[in-house]
């Protein structure tokens, strides 16, 4: 926003070089009422318009740059200013945005190196190992039933359940009733098999018995 000073300097300026070309405007509207030369008056005064015209808009041209150019130089020192101020809080910033991926890039591989490391380790024990066997198939307990008011019957079954707890603990490979498993990954549906044949303890692995009720 423009000083109170610098607003009437603009105004007194720009009323003083009005007044200035007024003159020529006036009797340009009166010479060409329709926009055309008609004879040698109108293009020796086309021709005065042109070098007057000039002149006065160089004038003009050269008083708004005497009065911007204050504003531009101040302008420029006011960013100087904070650019210098705020150059190294700026490169720090920058410099810890970089830091920061390139540790990321380094955890990431760690991370990935540790995973190679632990699954090489876990094969080789594995082939080194003998396969475990697991407890063989049990019996499973007879449904209780229980008399409703209604007079129908509700018997209660004890199912087995399991929740997978550490998939790096479970191992590769379980034998349960001489039949060999593959437990590449946790996979639900073979070990759900196993706890159904009777497995009660799979390293990994919670196995829980629950009450369902079975209507009659």
């Amino acid at each position: 926003m423009a000083t109170q000073f610098e607003q009437e300097t603009t105004t007194s300026t720009l009323e003083a070089a009005e007044i200035q070309i007024k003159p020529l405007l006036e009797q340009f509207d009166i010479l060409f009422p329709e926009g055309k030369i008609t004879d040698d008056e109108g293009m020796n005064f086309c021709a005065t318009v042109l070098s007057d015209g000039r002149g006065w808009l160089a004038e003009q041209d050269a008083a708004r740059t005497s009065l911007v150019k204050p504003l531009n130089d101040h302008v420029k020192w006011i960013n100087a200013q904070f650019k210098e101020k705020t150059g190294p809080v700026s490169a720090i910033v920058a410099q810890a945005s970089r830091m920061m991926g390139k540790r990321q890039q380094e955890l990431e591989a760690e991370a990935e190196a540790e995973n190679k490391r632990l699954q090489a380790e876990a094969e080789q024990q594995t082939e080194s190992s003998p396969i475990p066997e697991a407890i063989a198939p049990i019996q499973q307990a007879p449904a209780k039933q229980v008399q409703t008011e209604s007079g129908g019957k509700v018997s209660f079954k004890e199912v087995w359940k399991h929740e997978v707890l550490d998939v790096t603990k479970l191992p590769k490979t379980l034998k349960v009733a001489g039949t060999t498993f593959t437990l590449i990954k946790a996979d639900d549906v073979v070990i759900r098999k196993l706890v159904n044949l009777g497995c009660r303890e799979i390293k990994g692995c919670r196995i829980f018995a629950v009450k369902e009720p079975v209507r009659s």
